[in-house]
């Protein structure tokens, strides 16, 4: 009957294996949400160019060349 009560040992190295996987998927879940905030900013700046592109390609249209020269020159 004594036997089936696990030693002092093998409890810590169960906690220890527990722990060591919770680290783990930390780990990875800190990855993951790393590189779903790089996507979400790469999706942001290519919107941004569509837009930029846009606003340059209205003026462009319009042959307003002071609203060319401002949209060029605002960065």
């Amino acid at each position: 009957m004594l036997r089936l009560i696990p030693s002092k040992a093998a409890i810590y190295a169960v906690l220890a294996a527990l722990g060591a996987a919770f680290m783990a998927w930390l780990r990875i879940d800190a990855r993951r949400d790393e590189r779903r905030e790089n996507e979400r900013k790469v999706a942001q700046n290519r919107l941004d160019a569509i837009e930029s592109k846009r606003e340059i390609d209205r003026d462009v249209e319009t042959q307003d060349d002071n609203a060319l020269i401002n949209r060029l020159t605002r960065r």
